[in-house]
């Protein structure tokens, strides 16, 4: 489909298929136009994304395999990542994806859906968006 999609404005994209070894060397030395890749962040926390995509220290294998390197945003999410104070957190990092809508460096394709259903009988459940619920306070009536 992303083939099609880019024939369709001019771009001849050729896909290379490797093994997961071959693929994990070629994007951390930068052997490629474009690949494609996934994270999960396991937590809710911007730093769990945010840092190991895209700061400058971790270009190539660490995980920045975009090669994206902006000192201003490293500035951000350093100051994210250390801070305490909520509020300056979500200022760093908001400050920080403004950095990234403009500079795109990174194209996501889809954000995936949770999708679940409850019983009524299901009281106090509080369903948060990285998928680690918390069962302990959930009661069946």
């Amino acid at each position: 489909i992303i083939q099609a999609n880019l024939k369709e404005v001019g771009i001849n994209a050729e896909i290379e298929t490797v093994e997961w070894g071959t693929y994990l060397q070629m994007t951390a030395q930068g052997d490629f136009d474009v690949f494609i890749g996934g994270w999960v962040a396991g937590t809710s926390d911007s730093d769990i994304v945010l840092f190991p995509l895209l700061h400058s220290s971790y270009k190539g294998g660490a995980g920045n395999r975009a090669n994206f390197e902006n000192s201003e945003y490293d500035r951000l999410v350093e100051l994210g990542r250390k801070s305490t104070e909520s509020s300056e957190r979500i200022e760093a990092y908001s400050k920080a994806q403004e950095i990234l809508a403009e500079e795109n460096p990174l194209v996501p394709l889809y954000y995936k859906n949770e999708n679940m259903g409850l019983n009524k009988r299901i009281k106090n459940f509080i369903p948060v968006a990285n998928t680690i619920h918390n069962y302990a306070a959930i009661e069946i009536q």
